[in-house]
């Protein structure tokens, strides 16, 4: 797990410092975008959540805040990166495939194909700067699916750690539905701005 940390925070060291022409060519590694917008969301997302574990569970609002703090920035720290890495080798492993592909070289400058292959590609999506303001919204709201895995399996082991007074499938349960009420407002919001950016036809 550390080794693995280490990796992906190097990697995104790189692409922060690397020319902004070299990663044009070489495509957008949405990690870049999705970990810090993670992170400004974490103080909305962590009073939501806390508010519906409060409510949930029957617990003082403060001993919520301070659990869901704890599982927030785990999951954050921890879980996005994993989830895009994995994502990441996915999308490495689909790419050899399509590659070989005799039809492969069909793909490019399509724009169905371009919708297609961003569901398969959102971990680091590919150089093209036509398609590129809808294919980045498009890439989180993919992204999103994930997450939203990696997120609960870590929060619930959190929370399950610091409220061992209460039962494990109650806990399963309630940071199932805490995450499908923060990641279904951020999809919301995501939604939104890929209409947005189709309607006006740019960022």
């Amino acid at each position: 797990m550390t080794i693995i940390l280490k990796l992906i925070t190097a990697m995104t060291l790189i692409m922060l410092v690397w020319p902004s022409d070299a990663l044009a060519n070489a495509g957008l590694p949405m990690l870049v975008l999705a970990w810090p917008g993670m992170l400004i969301s974490l103080i909305p997302i962590v009073i939501l959540e806390s508010w519906y574990l409060h409510s949930r569970l029957k617990i003082s609002f403060s001993r919520s805040t301070k659990i869901m703090t704890i599982a927030n920035l785990a999951s954050t720290i921890i879980g996005i990166p994993l989830a895009w890495a994995a994502m990441l080798v996915l999308e490495i492993g689909m790419g050899l495939i399509i590659s070989s592909l005799p039809f492969a070289h069909t793909l490019y400058n399509n724009t169905f194909a371009s919708v297609i292959m961003t569901f398969f590609s959102a971990a680091w999506i590919a150089p093209d700067e036509k398609h590129a303001y809808w294919m980045v919204p498009l890439a989180f709201i993919v992204l999103m699916i994930p997450f939203f895995f990696a997120t609960w399996w870590i929060e619930y082991r959190s929370v399950k750690k610091q409220m061992k007074d209460v039962d494990f499938s109650e806990i399963k349960t309630t940071t199932r539905n805490l995450n499908l009420l923060s990641y279904g407002l951020l999809v919301m919001l995501l939604s939104i701005w890929l209409i947005v950016a189709l309607i006006k036809g740019h960022y």
